[in-house]
């Protein structure tokens, strides 16, 4: 089985179980839905979500430049959406889906992994956040 076969399975199979998540979760409060205001939502759907992938994946993009690698802006925007995906998970997703993709593109593993904790020590995730934080308030 190919890797973009099994990608487009696991994807299905996400889609699948959050679409289930969201069934099940308004049959047990189907009241959710009355005094929600949409306004905020698709604001923050239309340009929150958009700019925070954007940003990060910028972020990214210079983690990448100073491990001495070249990585695409679609391929930066990529590891962001999975590593977002990732922090789901009891773990630090996004950080390993980070280290890995620098792995891929040819960094060392110590230096992948420096550079990323010492990006998320000193805040460079939150820089690119906040400006969003304005969106959703």
């Amino acid at each position: 089985m190919s890797m973009q076969t099994i990608r487009q399975l696991a994807l299905g199979l996400a889609a699948v179980f959050l679409l289930v998540g969201l069934v099940y979760s308004y049959s047990l409060q189907p009241e959710v839905l009355q005094n929600l205001q949409w306004q905020p939502i698709i604001l923050l759907a239309a340009l929150g979500v958009p700019l925070t992938l954007g940003l990060n994946a910028v972020e990214f993009k210079v983690l990448a430049l100073l491990n001495r690698v070249q990585m695409s802006m679609m391929n930066a925007l990529e590891v962001t959406v999975i590593g977002s995906a990732a922090n789901m998970l009891p773990l630090p997703g996004s950080t390993i889906v980070r280290v890995a993709a620098l792995k891929t593109a040819g960094s060392p593993l110590t230096r992948g992994t420096s550079s990323t904790v010492l990006g998320a020590s000193f805040g460079l995730p939150w820089l690119s956040a906040t400006p969003v934080s304005g969106c959703s308030g």
